[in-house]
Formats: structure tokens, C-alpha cells, sequence
């Protein structure tokens, strides 16, 4: 089962809706998250074995994420290919999909689903 907490979160970018954190997770399988960014979004299974997170990305100065995948029962992390822009909201889980919004910047947005195929 499955705990997170952030902490020492600060701005993606001055003035920026979006932040980064630090990241406590407590399980049975931990990933190691020792040198990568998270935007202070997470959701976790109802079952509690699977653990969601967002890794923040920068590439040429243009923002984009990558959602995590982390399962207890298998003892495995899912990474996706990077998103462009920032993740404006990730869904609960339901079933196996991940769902986000993403903010891609000058008022656009679109919904991504699902992450894995």
C-alpha cells in the first residue's frame, strides 16, 4: 500500500500555477526517485499498489512531463514518452488507464488518454 507526500514545493517558473516538490513515498517497492523533478501531482490505486507521479522535464526550454507508472504487485515502473507542456490535472485511477490535462501554454489545453496503451 501506498503513501506520498510532497514537500518543498516551490514554482515550476516565477508565476507559474505550477510547482515542483520533493517526494515521500512509503510502500512495499520504491522507485528511485533521487535526481528527478515531480510537479505536486500523484494519485494512487484504490487497491493502494499502484503509485502515479509526474516527473517534471524541461528540453530546449520548452516544459513537458512524464507520468510514472509505479506498481506495488509487480514491483515496476512505467515511464511514458515526454508530453509537451505542463500537467494541469491528473485524474483518480480507474482500472489500468491514466488520465491527464495538459496545459500546453498561450491558453491551450488538451486532455490526454490513455497514457499506456
Amino acid at each position: 500500500m501506498y503513501e506520498f507526500r510532497f514537500y518543498d514545493a516551490t514554482e515550476i517558473r516565477m508565476g507559474s500555477p505550477y510547482n515542483l516538490a520533493k517526494i515521500e513515498i512509503k510502500g512495499n517497492f520504491l522507485p528511485d526517485t533521487e535526481g528527478f523533478d515531480f510537479q505536486d501531482k500523484a494519485t494512487i490505486s484504490e487497491d493502494g499498489h499502484r503509485l502515479v507521479l509526474i516527473e517534471w522535464t524541461v528540453s530546449k526550454n520548452n516544459p513537458g512531463f512524464r507520468v510514472w507508472d509505479v506498481d506495488g504487485r509487480t514491483r515496476s515502473v512505467k515511464k511514458s514518452e515526454v508530453l509537451e507542456g505542463c500537467c494541469e490535472k491528473l485524474y483518480p485511477l480507474e482500472g489500468k488507464e491514466i488520465y491527464v490535462d495538459i496545459d500546453l501554454g498561450t491558453h491551450k489545453h488538451s486532455r490526454v488518454s490513455p497514457i499506456f496503451k
